[in-house]
């Protein structure tokens, strides 16, 4: 069996469409869409079946064609859409970026070192936004933070040294709440750094 070829930003189209039962349907592929998903996919307090219902609603354009029968599999595919391409990056063992905290330092980091404001970004497909996001420079403050938290303390080092830097890391620690198990922005977030392969 021939080994797919990895994305390439360069030479390939953005996708706009996912494929289910044989069938290309359109999908909504800006970020503000992708990240409005995540926010949906994560929050416990809505039924299980009625997030599935709205982010299939939501990223579909021709939602009403998709029977309940094909909820699985049309959400796995949606799924597969928002954890992107495949983005060179760190690996680590913690989760070094959080949408739902960094949001205002991203649109602040974009305006930095793109000159795009929140419409802008709001309005760019989502890989894009997923490649803008993983090459930000080192000097905005969201690739600061990132590398802070990203940051091991010497256990050689002075004490003092050792207070301040965990100082520092505790300021800009990501706050989870309890949840049973991994959420929409932990996937997606975590493969942004890591690299991870997510659109297999």
């Amino acid at each position: 069996m021939e080994e797919r070829r990895p994305f390439s930003l360069l030479t390939d189209s953005l996708p706009d469409f996912i494929e289910l039962d044989g069938r290309r349907l359109e999908i909504y592929t800006d970020t503000m869409t992708a990240l409005q998903c995540l926010t949906m996919i994560d929050d416990e307090d809505i039924p299980e079946a009625i997030r599935v219902s709205c982010v299939i609603e939501a990223t579909i354009k021709e939602s009403g064609e998709i029977t309940p029968s094909m909820y699985v599999d049309a959400f796995s595919a949606i799924l597969r859409f928002l954890k992107g391409y495949n983005v060179e990056g760190r690996r680590s063992s913690e989760q070094l970026l959080s949408y739902s905290q960094d949001h205002a330092l991203i649109v602040a980091s974009f305006r930095q070192a793109y000159g795009m404001g929140i419409e802008d970004i709001q309005r760019t497909h989502w890989w894009e936004f997923q490649a803008l996001l993983s090459g930000l420079p080192e000097d905005t403050r969201l690739s600061q933070v990132i590398a802070l938290r990203g940051r091991e303390i010497d256990p050689k080092a002075p004490p003092a040294e050792k207070m301040r830097l965990q100082k520092a890391k505790a300021l800009v620690r990501i706050r989870k709440r309890k949840r049973k198990g991994e959420t929409g922005y932990d996937i997606v977030s975590r493969g942004l750094i890591e690299g991870d392969r997510l659109n297999g």
